[in-house]
């Protein structure tokens, strides 16, 4: 409806103490790290994967069988061939990347916390016999994590920035998402 923009209300001192720690101890840096070593184990495994006659897929996740729960944790980083691994190496770098700006510890726990909820969940309803390996559970953790934390984001007033390609890996998404609702 016309008029003046909106005047951007300045991000909490919290949230702008937490940016510049997080820049001047490069936790963002650690982070995206940690999200490309995490991609680097996936493809090692795969090729080691296909050197062994394709036998590291049997580490998945194995509903309801006790040997089967190492796979929670194993099945993240095995896939069933290269084209599976290529389909999940692209949203996971581009959705952890951005997690990845919230640091380190941040990267750690949604991976985790996604890990283990898909892990259990694998484990408790897929029908076996079956083996379940990948990493598109951490994806959609990563998304619906991304997701949430735009809502809550704009729900609570946070301030947003828009999109800035010379600043990838130093972006929060859910800023961008909620400056892109507001424009619609």
């Amino acid at each position: 409806a016309g008029g003046r923009p909106r005047p951007r209300r300045p991000p909490p001192p919290r949230a702008r103490r937490a940016r510049r720690t997080a820049r001047r101890n490069g936790t963002s840096d650690l982070g995206a790290r940690i999200v490309v070593a995490m991609i680097a184990l996936m493809w090692v495994l795969e090729i080691l994967d296909l050197l062994v006659g394709h036998r590291l897929d049997g580490f998945g996740i194995q509903p309801r069988d006790l040997d089967g729960l190492a796979g929670v944790v194993a099945a993240p980083f095995l896939h069933f061939g290269f084209g599976h691994l290529v389909a999940n190496t692209i949203p996971f770098a581009v959705l952890g990347l951005v997690i990845a700006v919230g640091g380190a510890a941040r990267v750690l726990t949604v991976t985790a916390i996604s890990a283990l909820a898909r892990g259990a969940g694998v484990w408790l309803l897929a029908p076996p016999p079956s083996v379940t390996a990948g990493a598109s559970g951490i994806v959609f953790g990563y998304a619906a994590y991304l997701i949430a934390r735009a809502v809550v984001d704009h729900e609570s007033g946070a301030p947003t920035r828009t999109f800035d390609p010379r600043e990838v890996g130093r972006v929060d998404l859910p800023p961008i998402i909620a400056e892109a609702s507001a424009h619609r």
